[in-house]
């Protein structure tokens, strides 16, 4: 928080900045008495480890911006992806002033240190799979390509992700695009029957079915996996309606109540029927 102003813009007595600018009169020097005490009783806690320090040593933030700049990070760039101001960057490495600055903040470290040496530039091209595969499982639980585009800014006639594997690339921007898409509408179905259908037809998972979606592995369909599979529905039932739930899961209602009697859950497979009935009625 900054010092007090008076109404001619000058500091008000009383306060550090004024006592900085050479005034000496007993409320500045008192201001500025009880500044040393708290930044003395601060060092204490700071070495016993009773707080976080205030400041710490730049030289491994400047060595790492550094090296962030080696692997091809322009300043503008590291200062994006960080979430660091430019201009603490340049006082950082010194480019403002002849002297690099000595101390940074404890957040400011641990941004830069977060910025990854080897991030894609966002036109830099990838394997186009991950994307495709999170396309694919959001029509299987209902959403087409054409909401979908609509969620990118894109037209359906330039929507073709779906069809693409590996062997097509795509954006890194592109690519958190999607990303962003899946992460927000793959707990809740959308409104297509066209699109699950389709996605039946031709195989296509639904989210849930994936362990990892990114690495194009689908979950286990052993015992173990059926059990925390029937644990879900228990979850959801009292809160989502069963075609609801159907709809989330890729399946459809009966297939679901089969499920449940098959790996041993006969009650909760009627109180699921009971439950669809009831919202049929």
């Amino acid at each position: 928080m900054s010092d007090p102003i008076d109404w001619q813009g000058r500091r008000q007595h009383g306060t550090r900045s004024s006592y900085s600018g050479g005034c000496r009169c007993t409320p500045c020097r008192q201001a500025q008495a009880e500044a040393n005490r708290y930044y003395d009783r601060r060092k204490v806690q700071e070495q016993w480890g009773a707080v976080p320090p205030l400041l710490v040593d730049a030289e491994p933030s400047r060595r790492h911006v550094q090296a962030l700049m080696a692997g091809g990070m322009g300043q503008r760039r590291i200062a994006e992806e960080s979430g660091v101001a430019l201009t603490v960057i340049q006082r950082l490495m010194g480019w403002d002033t002849s002297r690099p600055a000595k101390k940074v903040r404890p957040e400011t470290e641990a941004k830069l240190f977060a910025c990854n040496p080897f991030a894609l530039a966002d036109g830099a091209l990838i394997p186009a799979g991950p994307a495709a595969r999170k396309v694919r499982a959001l029509i299987a639980i209902g959403w087409p390509r054409l909401a979908q585009a609509k969620h990118l800014g894109m037209t359906q006639q330039n929507f073709l992700y779906a069809d693409w594997d590996d062997s097509h690339t795509i954006t890194v921007r592109r690519d958190r695009d999607i990303d962003r898409m899946y992460r927000q509408l793959c707990m809740t179905p959308g409104t297509s029957v066209r699109a699950r259908n389709e996605a039946q037809r031709k195989g296509w998972p639904p989210p849930l079915a994936w362990d990892d979606i990114d690495a194009g592995t689908l979950a286990d369909t052993e015992e173990g996996d059926s059990c925390t599979r029937c644990d879900d529905i228990e979850h959801l039932l009292p809160f989502e309606s069963p075609s609801h739930i159907a709809t989330r899961l890729g399946y459809t209602s009966p297939t679901i109540a089969q499920h449940l009697r098959r790996h041993g859950r006969p009650d909760l497979a009627a109180r699921f029927e009971r439950t669809n009935q009831k919202e049929s009625a």
